[in-house]
């Protein structure tokens, strides 16, 4: 009987790194091995992820005010999306300077040519305004996975600024 407690006390002290790491249930008061594990790393473990949480804690609240709001983006992409609106409000300043400059050329053309169908301006402004359009369909369909994307880079840029990390911890 004292042989085998010893195999086995010898087995959880060699197998301790390995589940401090690997996060199986070795560690839980529970467990016959809690007492061998070492209190130095279970104390380490515990302090690094409750520093890791406050960080997180309050990464999460600046992600809050400046995570895009989808509804915002579709909003303004169906009601202003010709003019570049919602990807301004993402952030993607040279796209929706695109968006203006495409804008312009279609009412600059349209005041060109006034009400005559057959000027010969009127086949290049109706072409870009039929680009413009579809570019403002395809932004709509789009638009979910843009401020998806856009969620995700400020979130991993405030993961880096805050220097939170994905911890596994076994407990």
């Amino acid at each position: 009987m004292d042989s085998l407690i010893k195999s086995e006390a010898d087995k959880a002290r060699d197998l301790d790194a390995t589940f401090l790491s690997c996060g199986r249930n070795a560690c839980r008061p529970s467990n016959l091995y809690f007492k061998m594990c070492s209190l130095e790393k279970i104390m380490e473990t515990l302090e690094a992820r409750n520093l890791n949480r406050l960080r997180k804690g309050k990464m999460m609240l600046v992600f809050a005010k400046e995570k895009k709001s989808f509804g915002l983006a579709l909003l303004l992409t169906v009601l202003v999306g010709w003019s570049g609106a919602h990807r301004f409000y993402l952030g993607h300043h040279l796209i929706g300077a695109g968006f203006v400059i495409c804008s312009i050329i279609v009412a600059l053309g349209i005041a060109l040519a006034g009400a005559d169908l057959h000027h010969p301006i009127m086949g290049g402004v109706l072409i870009s305004a039929n680009i413009l359009m579809t570019a403002v369909l395809i932004e709509m369909v789009l638009s979910f996975w843009v401020v998806g994307r856009e969620n995700d880079r400020i979130k991993a840029r405030l993961a880096k600024e805050y220097d939170v990390q994905d911890m596994k911890v076994p407990f």
